[in-house]
């Protein structure tokens, strides 16, 4: 059996030595880290988040952790950072966006106060209250019609339009194609002899003494379709638009008027 040389007995030692410490490290536990969770955070106006830093898996309070400032003038204002009672949780609130502005992306940096070289990273956004996929209103109210060569009529009436974008934009007005609808329904004509500021006070009382068979006479539709010209005028509060339009509809009593006195 030769001996071996100096130089396979330096390799042999490398080798032990490499091999001792690739176990060694495999039984030690892994590094601490700072997490939070979630990493992304994405609010609409008014609503509010909750972030959890842990290290390791151990939960972190707000007396270990040190905020650094939201990184624009910007996300400040729209964003508060608030720890809970028991500063278990970060509670981050978006409040309303600069005006014109429909999303803003913020990112807020987290650092261990035990650890500094502990550091991580959450992205904030906050995104424009959704609008919704219809636009609609409605309106009831009085009406009061006549001309030189006919008698007045008064009657209360009910409005109600709706639209609707065709795909699957959140807004209206970022539809290329648009359906919508109108509906009016007017009562039988009514003889209000009352002055305007008291009537409009008792409006609701007036309605009321409106008998069942006289709260619908006429009514009419209009629905049809519409196609955005150009690009919507985005003014911040509101958004406009011009529109090419193709409608149909009907209008006619529900009952005879001849049988209701006016």
């Amino acid at each position: 059996m030769n001996a071996l040389t100096a130089t396979q007995r330096r390799r042999r030692a490398f080798v032990n030595t490499l091999l001792t410490s690739m176990v060694l490290a495999s039984m030690l536990p892994a590094a601490e880290k700072l997490t939070v969770s979630p990493t992304c955070v994405p609010l609409e106006n008014a609503e509010k988040g909750k972030l959890i830093f842990k290290l390791g898996d151990k939960a972190q309070p707000g007396d270990k952790i040190k905020l650094s400032p939201l990184d624009a003038a910007q996300c400040a204002k729209s964003l508060t950072l608030n720890w809970t009672e028991d500063q278990s949780a970060l509670i981050v609130s978006a409040s309303k966006l600069p005006k014109g502005v429909r999303r803003l992306d913020c990112e807020l940096k987290a650092q261990s106060t035990a650890d500094a070289t502990q550091v991580t990273k959450v992205q904030l956004s906050v995104v424009e209250e959704k609008a919704g996929e219809w636009e609609a209103r409605a309106v009831f109210g009085f009406h009061q019609a006549g001309a030189s060569s006919s008698d007045s009529k008064q009657n209360y009436f009910f409005d109600f339009f709706i639209m609707r974008g065709l795909g699957n934009h959140a807004r209206v007005s970022d539809s290329r194609f648009n359906i919508w609808g109108n509906v009016r329904i007017a009562s039988a004509p009514q003889q209000v002899d009352t002055a305007a500021a008291p009537s409009i006070a008792n409006f609701t009382t007036e309605v009321g003494k409106l008998k069942v068979n006289e709260l619908a006479q006429v009514g009419k539709f209009l629905t049809g379709l519409g196609m955005r010209l150009g690009k919507p005028w985005d003014q911040g509060e509101r958004i406009r638009m011009l529109e090419w339009v193709v409608f149909w509809g009907a209008n006619g009593a529900f009952t005879d008027p001849g049988t209701i006195k006016g």
